[in-house]
């Protein structure tokens, strides 16, 4: 793999595929056990594949943080392919599906991240709005650009949390907002904190509708 991620970060990369024959003669491995590898790794989504003669490889990331981009396939038919979507990437944000992020929500969309992209963890956002305006859809959304963006790790979890439905919470919320009952609310920080753990939290989506 370091091999792969040192050729990769050469500034002339692109005559500087790794292939299996090369790695063979490296390594003094079975070409059907590198090449075994080489296919594992592209499938696990750490290596892009070039169908060549010789077929030949590169580090996916060290491409996509040159680039800055986030490549959609692992396998290319020629290198002329993968080096067409890395100099010319259509740059697909996922606000994009967001029915007026270019017109009446561009700014709130714009707000969203500068928040995500904040210095340490981000900043908390709080999205409002009246009932079926779409707060659970572009929250999702929200999510998958932090993903996206590298603010979130893969894998991260979207923990969606409707406060109507936890009696726990919907017992205790006059006590929150008329901050009357201290201990309460220590006890509902608590047993929420204890679940986002078990939840190992990406992004938490708090729902709560106020008649």
């Amino acid at each position: 793999m370091e091999l792969l991620q040192d050729e990769t970060a050469n500034k002339d990369w692109q005559n500087n595929g790794v292939s299996a024959e090369s790695l063979c003669q490296h390594f003094s491995v079975r070409r059907n056990t590198i090449s075994a590898y080489l296919n594992e790794l592209c499938k696990g989504g750490q290596a892009i594949k070039i169908n060549s003669r010789p077929v030949l490889f590169w580090d996916r990331k060290q491409l996509e943080e040159r680039y800055e981009i986030k490549l959609t396939d692992h396998e290319y038919a020629s290198l002329k392919d993968l080096t067409a979507q890395l100099e010319n990437p259509k740059k697909i944000s996922p606000f994009d599906v967001v029915i007026g992020s270019q017109g009446s929500l561009y700014t709130p969309i714009e707000r969203l991240k500068a928040a995500a992209g904040y210095p340490g963890t981000g900043l908390p956002v709080l999205i409002t709005g009246s009932t079926g305006t779409g707060k659970s859809f572009l929250a999702k959304v929200f999510y998958q650009y932090c993903v996206d963006k590298g603010f979130l790790a893969e894998g991260s979890n979207f923990v969606h949390l409707n406060c109507a439905s936890m009696p726990i919470i919907r017992n205790y919320l006059p006590a929150i907002y008329l901050a009357i009952v201290r201990e309460h609310l220590l006890e509902l920080v608590k047993i929420v904190k204890d679940y986002l753990m078990r939840q190992m939290v990406g992004c938490c989506f708090w729902m709560k509708s106020i008649a």
